[in-house]
């Protein structure tokens, strides 16, 4: 849509993310096609300057430094800062009062992220999330730390072996853990149409959980 508005704009992406526009190795495009009313493309617009890892963009004669990240939210993301005003552009690294996407399994990947892009960036001023509005860098960025430690204690707490459904997590479970996060975040639109989002949430944490070893997690990853 936006290409179609802006013809002759430039669009800029990671390597690592063209990658993933040209052979959506995890199926999500058929999916989301799949879907009743969808209106996704059926070819995709693909970026036309590649963005090397660490590199800065020269946006209208305003240079913006980038950071590449790995498996977090998604196979990878890169974050835009703008040194002349402060302004840090993250993605869907963070979400502002929405219902994240945790079905490619890395949350501890993820967390990791958010401390390594407060590091990165300890002068930004305004956070502008994937969703939901702007605010101040370590408000958003907590806010979506916490909710990743909520879930993954959730679902821990659901394989383990003295849990009614021992290493599965049950129906009544999951509807459990679904409540709770709505009790604790009213409101949250999911960022993603994909049906049922908290339960595949559910089950790809579940997965990732189930093979790694709680001790030897890096810092970021450990639930209080």
């Amino acid at each position: 849509v936006l290409h179609q508005a802006f013809p002759t704009a430039p669009v800029y992406a990671s390597q690592a993310t063209v990658a993933v526009m040209r052979t959506d190795p995890l199926g999500f495009y058929d999916q989301t096609r799949a879907l009743p009313h969808s209106d996704y493309a059926a070819r995709l617009t693909l970026p036309d300057h590649v963005v090397a890892p660490g590199a800065t963009v020269d946006v209208g004669g305003t240079q913006v430094p980038t950071a590449e990240f790995g498996a977090g939210e998604s196979s990878d993301a890169t974050v835009y800062y703008v040194p002349a005003t402060g302004d840090l552009f993250v993605g869907d690294l963070v979400s502002n009062g929405a219902t994240p996407a945790l079905i490619e399994g890395h949350t501890c990947g993820w967390l990791g992220e958010l401390d390594q892009v407060q590091a990165r960036f300890p002068q930004a001023v305004t956070l502008h999330p994937g969703h939901g509005g702007p605010g101040r860098p370590a408000d958003l960025i907590a806010r979506q730390r916490s909710y990743l430690h909520q879930f993954r204690e959730l679902v821990r707490a659901a394989i383990a072996p003295a849990s009614p459904g021992g290493a599965t997590v049950t129906p009544a479970e999951q509807d459990s853990i679904i409540a709770v996060i709505e009790r604790n975040h009213p409101g949250y639109p999911p960022v993603a149409t994909l049906p049922d989002l908290q339960r595949a949430n559910i089950k790809a944490v579940a997965g990732e959980l189930a093979t790694t070893n709680p001790a030897a997690e890096p810092a970021a990853c450990r639930d209080a």
